[in-house]
C-alpha cells in the first residue's frame, strides 16, 4: 500500500478491485460492492465478469447502478506488482484514469469524490514511476513544448486509447461531452 500511496499522492483514498473467477456471480448478488479498509485506503470490490454487464451498467441492488465501462480492458491489461509481497494484479495508470472519468461522469450529481481522485491520477502521469518514462518520447515532448504536466497525461490518454475497446472508448468521449466537461474548465 505504502507503493500505491507514494505513486498517487496522500489525496487519493480508494482502490476499487475488480473479481473475475467463479465467484463473481455470487459476490455480484451482495448488495453492494464490498468495501474493505486497508492501512487507510478504502479498497471497493466490484464483481465484473462476461455477462454481468454487457452494457457496461452494473445494478448490485435495485435501483442502484455503476457504468463499469472499461473494466474489462482495465482487467485484461493489469500489471503485476507486489503488494507487501503479495502478487497483484493492478490496472495500468491510464486505465484507472479512464474508469475514474466513466465514473465522475455516471454519478456527477451526487458525489464529487471520483472528481478529487482525478488530480493525483492525471499527477501521477508526470511524477513518479511515470516521471522518466515520458522524457523518451522526443517527438511528443515537442510537439507540447516540453511540458510534462501536459505530455504525462497525453501518453496515458494515447496508451488507453490503444488498449480499450471502440466502444469503451466511445463511452468515454461521451462522458467528456456530456455535462461533466463543463466540470474540466
Amino acid at each position: 500500500m505504502d507503493e500505491l500511496n507514494s505513486a498517487l499522492g496522500d489525496a487519493f483514498h480508494e482502490l476499487g478491485i475488480v473479481t473475475l473467477d467463479e465467484t463473481t456471480v455470487e459476490v455480484a448478488t451482495h448488495p453492494m460492492p464490498t468495501r474493505v479498509r486497508v492501512d487507510g485506503i478504502h479498497v471497493d470490490i466490484i464483481s465484473y465478469g462476461p455477462g454481468l454487464a454487457p452494457d457496461g451498467i452494473l445494478e448490485p441492488i435495485a435501483g442502484v447502478t455503476l457504468d463499469i465501462t472499461g473494466l474489462r480492458e482495465a482487467a485484461a491489461g493489469a500489471e503485476e506488482i507486489e503488494i507487501e509481497g503479495i502478487p497483484t494484479r493492478v490496472p495500468t495508470l491510464s486505465s484507472m484514469i479512464g474508469l475514474k472519468i466513466i465514473a465522475w461522469a455516471y454519478r456527477n450529481e451526487t458525489t464529487h469524490k471520483d472528481a478529487r481522485d482525478l488530480g493525483p491520477l492525471i499527477q501521477a502521469t508526470y511524477h513518479g514511476p511515470e516521471a522518466e518514462r515520458i522524457w523518451s518520447e522526443s517527438k511528443v515532448c515537442e510537439m507540447w513544448d516540453y511540458d510534462d504536466t501536459l505530455v504525462g497525461p497525453y501518453l496515458a490518454g494515447r496508451h488507453l486509447a490503444s488498449n480499450w475497446d471502440p466502444s469503451s472508448r466511445q463511452r468515454l468521449l461521451r462522458a467528456l461531452e456530456g455535462n461533466s466537461a463543463a466540470r474540466l474548465e
